[in-house]
């Protein structure tokens, strides 16, 4: 494809007539996103405190995806395993939250219901 010069005229006008602001606030719509520092070093500390994806995206306001993004891969839960690789309810991750009690009674209270014939 060949570019005439004709046709290169009015963008460089326009180009001429922006100020440098316009030109700063369009650039950075095109450049590629970036999270901010602070966040990064929220997701950083977060992971190594046990915390799991899902609970940091819920904490920071951030998708799973971003998390995913930034998550130290060689951070390990308290318990001693790599939170990457780490499923379940470790006795650490489940007496830090307060949402894994609250399932886990529920779930016992259902299965104490059958137990006893209660359904």
């Amino acid at each position: 494809m060949v570019i005439d010069e004709a046709d290169l005229k009015p963008l460089l006008r326009l180009a001429k007539t922006l100020s440098d602001a316009a030109v700063k606030a369009t650039l950075h719509v095109y450049a590629p996103h970036r999270l901010a520092a602070d966040k990064r070093a929220a997701i950083v500390s977060l992971a190594t405190s046990g915390m799991g994806m899902r609970a940091i995206a819920r904490e920071l306001g951030i998708s799973k995806a971003t998390v995913d993004r930034y998550f130290p891969r060689d951070a390990k839960c308290p318990c001693g395993r790599l939170l990457v690789d780490h499923r379940g309810w470790c006795s650490v991750r489940f007496a830090a939250s307060e949402v894994r009690q609250e399932a886990f009674r529920k779930i016992s209270s259902r299965w104490d219901k059958k137990a006893t014939g209660e359904d």
